[in-house]
């Protein structure tokens, strides 16, 4: 019975023993085969990351050089909740809503009472809308667009909270020069950089396309649009005047000499 007993013990030790064997062989394998999902995985990031850094350098390198580029598209993150990109047709409902709403609050008071008043009461949603998906889908169908627009996503909510527009100059204030026509962020989401960084889409965009100065112009009673642009390093060029309803409201011109000098920060 003893001599039964031990062998049993032996036996029930090597089959332990070898089930154990077995456990670790199966972690290990699994520990390797993480380590090897988590080495392709930081080899194709540094791919990824190594193929825009070439593309970002030659296209600077060919900016510098004199050698315009068409370039369609530029992505930009300004924080990680807000996505810079270029305008579709599906973005015409918010564009409209941020238009309206940014112009009318920022304005109030910049402009005799009566051209505000019939701006507010003629100026719906709909009717900036409707002008903001005729213009971005005319401008697909051009071959070689002079004008482009940018919007900025807030990713969260699938949320348009600002938009910006640009085209080459037709002002004679600085050679060779493109102009941001309009620059708009909703009230909830200024002060968080994406009015800068949609000035630096619209700039990177028109520097593409050949133009080597910027210009700028802002309501010359809007203490804050020329605070700014003075910020991000715009100085004072010139005076217009613009045509609202009527009415002529003057505006102060900003540029920068070189297209490339907005800066990454304020």
């Amino acid at each position: 019975m003893a001599a039964a007993a031990v062998v049993a013990a032996v036996v029930a030790a090597a089959v332990a023993a070898a089930v154990a064997s077995v456990v670790v062989e199966a972690a290990a394998v699994a520990v390797a085969a993480i380590v090897v999902a988590v080495a392709v995985v930081v080899v194709i990031v540094a791919v990824a990351v190594a193929i825009v850094a070439a593309a970002a350098t030659r296209l600077f390198a060919q900016q510098r050089n004199g050698r315009s580029q068409k370039l369609r598209l530029f992505l930009f993150f300004t924080m990680n909740d807000i996505l810079i990109r270029q305008a579709r047709p599906e973005d015409a409902t918010g564009m409209g809503r941020v238009m309206v709403d940014t112009y009318l609050a920022a304005h109030h008071g910049q402009m005799p009472e009566e051209a505000w008043i019939k701006r507010r009461d003629e100026w719906t949603y709909e009717v900036s809308e409707r002008g903001w998906r005729r213009s971005i889908t005319e401008l697909a169908t051009q071959p070689e667009p002079n004008e482009f627009f940018y919007v900025a996503e807030y990713l969260p909510k699938s949320e348009i909270v600002g938009l910006a527009h640009g085209h080459r100059s037709k002002r004679d204030l600085l050679p060779n020069a493109g102009e941001v026509g309009s620059l708009y962020v909703g009230q909830d989401f200024q002060g968080r950089g994406i009015g800068r960084d949609l000035v630096r889409a619209v700039a990177a965009q028109l520097a593409a396309q050949g133009c080597g100065a910027l210009i700028i112009c802002a309501v010359t009673a809007s203490s804050p649009a020329r605070g700014f642009y003075e910020a991000i390093g715009g100085r004072v060029i010139g005076e217009a005047d613009f045509d609202e309803e009527g009415w002529s409201i003057p505006q102060t011109v900003y540029g920068w000499d070189n297209i490339w000098a907005v800066p990454q920060t304020t």
